[in-house]
């Protein structure tokens, strides 16, 4: 089996390290293209809205539309500046692992930051570049929490278009 391009789905954890040596040797070995995703998910985008939010205003539920902001220009306007400075934030985070990635010797890696469910943006990404393998890591939950939270992992398992490895760490 041999890779041409591979999808590096990380999160700002201590484990992303890992999960990048991980992705920058399969890179190196099949020659092949990297592409680094970051996604904001609701839990970040709502942050952005309650920063946005005078004291005592009401707010859109996770996974609902904003309609509630939209309903105060102020707020709305608010709230996009500070998605945009989240959504920058994220970018330089994840330029910073495209700079690591180049200097343990990859050769192409390209960074790309997605707003909304990881576990959906990561397999709509892998379809869209058509890539042969994702790779994400793994988060130490128990049953029960995984049970109650979800796993990104798990979901992209079952959802991928392609070969998915799931990187313990």
């Amino acid at each position: 089996m041999t890779f041409k391009h591979i999808l590096l789905a990380l999160d700002q954890t201590q484990k992303a390290d890992k999960v990048l040596e991980q992705g920058v040797a399969l890179a190196e070995k099949f020659n092949a293209c990297l592409t680094l995703v970051h996604c904001l998910n609701d839990t970040s985008i709502m942050a952005a809205a309650g920063s946005a939010a005078p004291v005592g205003a009401g707010l859109p539920w996770p996974g609902s539309s904003i309609s509630a902001l939209e309903a105060h220009p102020a707020q709305e306007m608010a709230f996009s500046q500070n998605l945009d400075r989240q959504v920058q934030n994220a970018k330089s985070w994840l330029r910073r692992y495209v700079q690591k990635a180049y200097d343990a010797g990859c050769e192409e890696a390209v960074p790309t930051v997605r707003l909304g469910d990881p576990a959906e943006n990561i397999c709509a990404l892998a379809d869209e570049l058509e890539a042969d393998l994702i790779i994400v890591g793994r988060k130490d939950r128990s049953g029960l929490e995984e049970l109650l939270l979800g796993s990104v992992s798990s979901a992209v398992v079952h959802q991928a278009p392609c070969a998915v490895l799931v990187a313990q760490t």
